[in-house]
């Protein structure tokens, strides 16, 4: 009942997105429409039936320019499905494939209006006009023009693309959209501990990324290195209780980490700097006042994470509760001497 209850959602907001995107043909059709229509009136075609208003004569060229953006818009929505469909068999990933679209659309678009704007305002009235108008633009609009670069950036440099996980400033999650005034990314962590999505699909401007920088944590591999921190006491037994991280890690990731050790090794940015990867599982022991602290260290996939250290953890619990001679460290107090405890 569960999943039909779902598909039924499922299906409700495919059918509100279908009535979404006819509404906006549909206006854009009628844009069109009105567009032709007084087009036609000034070259004449209605004379018979209705006078031509003088003031049209000194906007033909805004109508026609409106006509091509309206087309534009029309041609665009129109192949999108087309598009969408064949772009799949043609790069790695779906997301791959949006943001591709993303960029032919903003090609186009700007091909478009530059066009646009050349045509009405004449080849030879253009600089001066733009050079009037660029001052009050940089002036009025600096966020959306740094929102802008910072998209120019992202999509020349590859920062991130759509389906990475990145970190900006203290958001972190998934890709889901570059547009070029925002960054839209599905939320993980926040309130929630561990690399699990919180449903939030969140903003980020463009131009937080000049200053506030980006962790891509899946550009050159998908996998990171975590670990699993375990306090035991001193009278434990130290090294079994190592062999036992060691093993439990190997249990999980071991096999992984095997076959995946020259991925893990692209991350390297010199060869020097391979050397001192992990590659297999490792635990690092330390002393500190009242335990010994233990901690193993393992490569995994990022969107894995909370699940691999969830797994090596049980089994770590599970194998400390079987030895006599292992003992967690925990807060707690020793009382030497007696007390005497009077009665009233």
């Amino acid at each position: 009942m569960r999943n039909r209850a779902s598909l039924r959602e499922i299906e409700s907001e495919i059918m509100e997105d279908a009535e979404t995107h006819r509404a906006i043909i549909a206006f854009w059709v009628i844009l069109l429409i009105i567009a032709v229509f007084l087009s036609a009136l000034r070259i004449g075609l209605f004379s018979a039936y209705v006078k031509t208003p003088s003031a049209m004569y000194d906007y033909d060229r805004s109508i026609t320019a409106f006509i091509v953006i309206a087309f534009t818009k029309l041609w665009l929505s129109a192949i999108h499905p087309l598009y969408r469909a064949v772009a799949v068999r043609f790069f790695r990933t779906h997301a791959a494939a949006k943001e591709s679209w993303r960029l032919f659309t903003h090609i186009v678009w700007i091909i478009v209006i530059v066009g646009a704007l050349l045509y009405i305002a004449g080849f030879q009235n253009l600089a001066l006009s733009v050079g009037l108008v660029s001052a009050a633009i940089v002036y009025v609009l600096q966020v959306p023009i740094l929102n802008t670069v910072g998209w120019f950036y992202i999509s020349t440099t590859k920062l991130y693309r759509i389906g990475d996980r990145v970190e900006i400033g203290e958001k972190k999650g998934d890709v889901a959209d570059i547009t070029i005034m925002h960054t839209l990314i599905r939320e993980i962590n926040n309130w929630i501990d561990g690399d699990i999505h919180t449903g939030r699909l969140i903003s980020i401007p463009n131009k937080d990324i000049l200053d506030k920088g980006v962790e891509n944590y899946t550009k050159s591999s998908e996998y990171i290195w975590d670990s699993v921190k375990v306090a035991v006491t001193y009278e434990s037994n130290h090294e079994k209780a190592r062999k036992i991280i060691e093993d439990c890690m190997k249990g999980v990731v071991g096999d992984e980490m095997k076959t995946v050790t020259r991925e893990i090794l692209k991350m390297a940015d010199f060869p020097e700097l391979a050397e001192l990867f992990i590659t297999k599982p490792t635990v690092f022991v330390k002393m500190a006042d009242s335990y010994v602290l233990m901690e193993g260290v393992y490569a995994c996939k990022s969107r894995e994470r909370s699940k691999i250290h969830s797994e090596i953890t049980q089994r770590i619990l599970k194998r400390f509760s079987e030895e006599e001679d292992i003992s967690i460290a925990y807060p707690h107090m020793h009382i030497v001497g007696g007390i005497n405890v009077s009665q009233q």
